[in-house]
């Protein structure tokens, strides 16, 4: 707890590395030492060093730069809770540096872009800042050094890192979309399930869509208020009942492709991003579905 005030030395050895009342700073100060007495020479030493020890307060840090950047490009940056926790853990000393990519990467879906920057590359996306599904072609990353003089090779090296990574999506995106998750069904067969396979899965899941189907009618569940009803019948449209049938079928037929094979907790997603506008008219695995 580093808001008391320690001052007894507690010696022990951890890994063959002794306790002391010395520490040392970020490496690119170099190596020189420093000493401390107490927890709260300790804390200053740190502060001095440019190290923010506690978790709260280089959170707090890291949001009010990534906001005050995001401000600068009229957006807004998308911070979860997770990748926060995550960039508090990988740097001490942290130091917000804008980054921009081309526009043309705006074309594939943000919620693609997004898992790219964020899970594989711990950069925080920019929204647009009057429709946060909208990505601007802005992100921010967290850097390790608070020299401002190391911002331009930063901001350089990140830049160029992320256009490999944006292409990929791009391939995979442009492959999977050559083949439509119905046509990807038998390829299932081949994922092995708990029992049997994922096609035996998902044709077990078709089966009892169309039995909830069945039951919403017989019963006057009115789940949507749009719908008509008749009598003491909840009746759902005949094409509304085909899309639903042949989503649940699909539901699973992403896991065959590319991009959840990189992205695997986007499985699901990948299936919307594919389905919508094609096999199924305006319904979505997820909607439908999930």
């Amino acid at each position: 707890d580093t808001k008391t005030k320690f001052r007894e030395e507690i010696n022990f050895n951890f890994e063959n590395i002794k306790s002391s009342t010395f520490s040392y700073g970020l490496r690119i100060y170099g190596k020189k030492p420093f000493s401390f007495s107490n927890s709260e020479e300790y804390l200053s030493a740190l502060r001095a060093e440019s190290i923010i020890l506690r978790t709260d307060e280089r959170k707090a840090s890291i949001i009010s730069q990534a906001q005050t950047l995001a401000a600068s490009v009229n957006g807004t940056a998308i911070l979860d809770e997770e990748l926060l926790e995550e960039i508090c853990g990988l740097v001490e000393s942290p130091r917000a540096v804008l980054c921009e990519f081309s526009e043309k990467y705006l074309e594939v879906p943000s919620l693609i872009l997004k898992t790219v920057m964020k899970v594989h590359q711990r950069y925080i996306p920019i929204a647009n800042l009057n429709n946060s599904e909208e990505l601007t072609p802005y992100f921010i990353v967290i850097s390790n050094n608070p020299e401002s003089i190391a911002e331009k090779n930063i901001k350089a090296g990140n830049e160029k890192v992320i256009i490999p990574r944006f292409e990929d999506a791009c391939f995979f995106l442009n492959e999977d979309n050559k083949i439509s998750l119905a046509d990807r069904l038998p390829k299932l067969a081949r994922i092995n399930f708990q029992v049997g396979n994922m096609q035996e899965k998902a044709e077990r899941l078709q089966k009892m869509t169309e039995v909830l189907i069945n039951a919403l009618e017989r019963t006057n569940t009115n789940l949507v208020g749009s719908k008509t009803q008749s009598g003491s019948n909840y009746l759902i449209d005949a094409n509304e009942r085909n899309d639903i049938i042949q989503a649940a079928l699909i539901a699973k037929s992403d896991l065959d492709t590319k991009l959840v094979f990189e992205f695997t907790e986007l499985q699901g997603e990948i299936g919307d991003i594919i389905v919508t506008g094609k096999q199924i008219g305006r319904a979505s695995c997820r909607e439908r579905v999930y």
